[in-house]
């Protein structure tokens, strides 16, 4: 009975943080538009905060409130691994053609979230996370903010914001309401994940993996999959990277900065990161071949993700 309780209780919460995500991302759209910031700058601040907040929470409760940084780590790599393979995925097989990928925009932010990525396998090579670490994670996050700021005049022509216009009452009530609502919600993720991870007898690292990053990647999801209908590849595609740079260097900084250092179990962690890198070498394999999408494409990024998961489960569970 219990198991039953908590899988019901985690398919209500996906679905509130799916609708809470959309509705912070439509507000944050227009923030951006009202105080003219430029799109890849919105992308990776304000829309990043918005895609990304369920991550966050989830890292920052677990390392604050329960103690267990093992669960904020594994799900924003496995979050990272499942935006990058089945976001890519699907959203080359529901378009209606093959969508075309900016060049400038990718290659910029696939650069600086690759050496994200090694930083994050430096920063746990010892087993720890340590404050001065998580620093260098937010202060190399806030040089790649300033990297797209100055580099605006040469990018923007292929990342556009969506016209939204809100009133600047709701836009508040919608930002502080919802970023308040999805930190309750991931609370509420976690102890029923935890519940669920031991009458099941699974490792904190399995949930991670198969249920929270799944969970908390469905809002980014859905979103890619509608750009991707109506031909946008710079918003199906394009911020994959950049959203998940947030992830790492923001969603892991901020909970190391605020309980300082933190042990981590390397045998497993070695191995999600090693599979996030190659998840993104993969991916952009196939996008450096000609900046375009297609379905087998898409359908080969799918089955990449079905093996990874596959395996991390049967290595991970007794």
């Amino acid at each position: 009975m219990e198991i039953f309780t908590s899988i019901i209780a985690l398919a209500a919460i996906f679905l509130a943080l799916k609708f809470i995500s959309d509705e912070i991302e439509e507000s944050a759209t227009a923030l951006a538009i009202k105080i003219k910031i430029p799109a890849s700058v919105a992308g990776a601040t304000l829309l990043a905060i918005a895609s990304s907040a369920p991550e966050f929470f989830t890292a920052t409760n677990s390392a604050i409130f329960f103690r267990v940084f093992e669960i904020g780590l594994q799900t924003i790599v496995w979050s990272a691994i499942f935006n990058v393979l089945v976001i890519f995925g699907f959203s080359s097989i529901f378009a209606k053609k093959n969508l075309k990928l900016p060049k400038k925009g990718i290659g910029r932010d696939l650069l600086f979230y690759l050496a994200t990525i090694l930083f994050l396998a430096f920063a746990i090579f010892d087993g720890n996370i340590s404050r001065t670490e998580s620093v260098a994670l937010i202060v190399f996050y806030i040089f790649y903010i300033a990297v797209l700021f100055f580099g605006k005049k040469e990018f923007d022509e292929n990342e556009k914001l969506e016209k939204i216009n809100q009133e600047n009452w709701k836009i508040f009530f919608t930002f502080t309401g919802g970023i308040s609502a999805i930190g309750f919600l991931c609370h509420s993720m976690i102890e029923n994940g935890l519940s669920l991870a031991e009458n099941l007898n699974l490792p904190i690292a399995v949930i991670s993996a198969l249920i929270f990053s799944i969970g908390t990647s469905l809002p980014d999801l859905f979103l890619s999959v509608a750009a991707a209908k109506k031909g946008n590849g710079a918003g199906a595609i394009a911020n994959i990277f950049g959203s998940n740079t947030f992830d790492i260097a923001i969603g892991l900084g901020i909970p190391i900065l605020i309980v300082g250092q933190t042990e981590v179990e390397k045998s497993q962690i070695n191995s999600s990161i090693t599979l996030l890198f190659l998840s993104v070498l993969f991916v952009a394999f196939m996008i450096f071949q000609n900046w375009k999408t297609s379905k087998i494409k898409g359908f080969l990024s799918l089955s990449a993700f079905f093996i990874m998961i596959t395996w991390f489960l049967f290595t991970n569970i007794n």
